[in-house]
């Protein structure tokens, strides 16, 4: 598993989940709305005036609260700074450690790269399905071994940035046409390829959900 720092990876977790069902706690209530991303960019949308937080009928534009974001990858909750931007649409700053419960896995983005794959069997041409900043799925012809010990190194840009890479062969599935499957984690990356493959993989899901959209 890849070194990074827990709270890049929450971000990362946060800045992909566009559209997730968000608590915003404040002043002793709790309210619901939805998690927005975009890029860097954090806001929530709520359905109404959050009950019990306006003094003397004024509506504030600036709030603590405590979020709670429910993700894929787990509930994710944090404190924050809330700033309207227009009517129910509030900015948010993360104000705070990015708590995380029931964790299930990182943030994977398909993709359908070309990866020149080098080991003790030779060189091969294979193809990457998806990459998270933990390590990379790749499908072509010929088996892997678990525990054996790749170097990797993607052809198209900006992928092909990040170098030489490292990883090792967590699992392998072989398909009844010859061709196969293995998961790799990657091994001793540097900080900068630990830093490009997070923006990577947020630039590209950020991209997806656009066209989803």
């Amino acid at each position: 598993m890849v070194a990074l720092d827990v709270q890049e990876l929450y971000r990362l977790h946060l800045r992909a989940g566009s559209g997730a069902r968000v608590e915003v706690s404040c002043r002793g209530a709790t309210w619901e709305g939805r998690w927005l991303a975009s890029g860097e960019d954090f806001q929530v949308s709520l359905p109404a005036e959050p009950g019990g937080i306006s003094e003397g009928g004024n509506r504030p534009d600036l709030l603590r609260a405590d979020l709670r974001v429910h993700l894929g990858t787990g509930i994710h909750s944090f404190p924050a700074r809330l700033r309207r931007v227009k009517g129910m649409v509030w900015a948010v700053s993360v104000a705070g450690p990015v708590k995380v419960l029931q964790r299930r896995r990182a943030v994977r983005l398909p993709v359908d790269l070309g990866v020149l794959c080098r080991s003790v069997r030779g060189e091969q041409r294979l193809r990457a399905k998806d990459v998270s900043p933990g390590g990379v799925l790749l499908r072509g012809s010929g088996e892997r071994r678990v525990g054996e010990e790749l170097e990797l190194e993607f052809a198209e840009k900006p992928w092909s940035e990040l170098g030489l890479v490292k990883g090792e062969v967590m699992w392998t599935h072989c398909a009844d046409d010859g061709g196969g499957a293995c998961g790799v984690a990657f091994r001793g990356l540097s900080r900068q390829q630990e830093r490009l493959l997070v923006h990577l993989v947020a630039r590209g899901l950020a991209r997806q959900a656009a066209r989803e959209a």
